[in-house]
């Protein structure tokens, strides 16, 4: 069973410098209203797909900035309706990791706390941000964003170019030109042969550099 909050759970409230943010709200809506008002400290990640749920529960990060170096604290909810409130050291944050994972968890908002700043200094480190993620990145391509974590000790783009997989394709299903992080749906690939397309090139790198990459992107449900 699938739940989707983004709709109708979405709201943003702000108390000084702390924005209180429901778990279904975009996180770039979030990262624009704190900008509004003139707070800084989203401009990295306000490029980021998706909710503020999800971020949450990945440590969801960009450009140096991840979500625990922004959160104050969050509210979860347990499998029993449990409502919890856990500080920032308490989360348990680490790359692409939350305590959401291992107590298997439900994100119902969070409080970022920010800094005031001058707003046209804030608006131009987003647009500088905003530049380099549309010249770098496939964003007019369908796309889980980043396929594959960071291995310790290199890039999962580096490494998938190194293997000469720049631009491989099969069938919809292609390793992005403009960036080797991403894996791409180029029109009418299914989801078995996005997932096979992805081993397929897990199982190359492994092969070719000893590197084993690990998913970034979460599948729900099985294969």
């Amino acid at each position: 069973c699938v739940i989707i909050i983004s709709k109708n759970y979405d709201r943003i409230s702000l108390d000084g410098n702390l924005l209180r943010v429901s778990a279904g709200c975009l996180l770039s809506k979030a990262s624009k209203f704190s900008f509004e008002n003139s707070l800084t400290g989203m401009e990295e990640v306000s490029g980021i797909p998706g909710s503020l749920g999800g971020a949450v529960a990945m440590n969801a990060g960009a450009y140096g900035v991840e979500m625990k170096d922004i959160i104050k604290s969050v509210r979860l909810v347990s499998k029993t309706g449990e409502i919890l409130e856990v500080s920032n050291e308490d989360m348990d944050f680490s790359y692409r990791h939350s305590k959401v994972f291992d107590d298997d968890l439900v994100v119902s908002e969070a409080i970022f706390e920010l800094k005031k700043d001058d707003k046209e200094k804030i608006y131009e480190k987003y647009e500088d941000f905003t530049n380099r993620r549309v010249t770098k990145q496939p964003l007019d391509k369908k796309s889980a964003g980043s396929t594959f974590k960071r291995p310790v000790g290199s890039y999962a783009s580096k490494l998938i170019d190194e293997c000469g997989l720049k631009g491989y394709r099969k069938g919809d299903c292609q390793v992005s030109e403009k960036h080797c992080g991403f894996l791409i749906n180029n029109g009418n690939a299914s989801y078995e042969e996005m997932i096979n397309f992805i081993e397929e090139v897990a199982s190359i790198v492994f092969e070719k550099t000893g590197f084993k990459l690990e998913r970034e992107v979460k599948v729900i449900g099985e294969k």
